[in-house]
């Protein structure tokens, strides 16, 4: 089995960088996102709540890699040393492409070996007044002790969404 690429982490940006064999860089970052305490009626303050970005830096096309997938498997896993770290993923319509992005997305966790303690659940949101669709997918470990609060309001997004009209 192949090796993940070596990444760094650049504190000026604040992201994970590695460069593949084809030379292609890619930056993996985490943002803090304030989304379920913006929507949230509850008390608790929902801290550790991040989205990540994944972004390949050069344009140039590059072939499947599985390097790619296994570093940032391993960047991911880094991030949940912390259980009480929670991750949004919200899938950019940049292109049209964000069918595909959630697609490769599931298709990371569902050969991920950190299944067993790190859960995923996706929630497609629907806009009831346009037909725009947006793909978002939460992951949070399992021994987090705000899970269920987290999982609780992530399942509202749509409906709060769609209610402030």
């Amino acid at each position: 089995m192949q090796d993940p690429y070596n990444y760094s982490f650049d504190n000026n940006s604040g992201t994970y960088q590695f460069t593949t064999k084809n030379n292609i860089i890619y930056s993996v970052a985490f943002v803090e996102d304030n989304t379920l305490n913006t929507i949230s009626s509850s008390a608790i303050e929902f801290e550790n709540t991040y989205q990540i970005i994944i972004e390949k830096q050069t344009d140039k096309l590059e072939p499947f890699d599985s390097q790619v997938f296994l570093t940032i498997d391993l960047i991911i896993s880094d991030f949940f040393r912390n259980i009480k770290n929670a991750l949004i993923y919200i899938c950019s319509d940049d292109k049209g492409k964000e069918i595909k992005r959630f697609n490769v997305f599931n298709r990371w966790y569902e050969n991920s070996k950190h299944k067993g303690y790190i859960t995923k659940v996706d929630n497609v949101i629907k806009f009831e007044e346009t037909t725009s669709v947006v793909y978002t997918s939460l992951l949070y470990h399992n021994d987090n002790p705000n899970a269920s609060y987290i999982l609780d309001i992530f399942k509202e997004i749509e409906k709060i969404l769609n209610s402030e009209k």
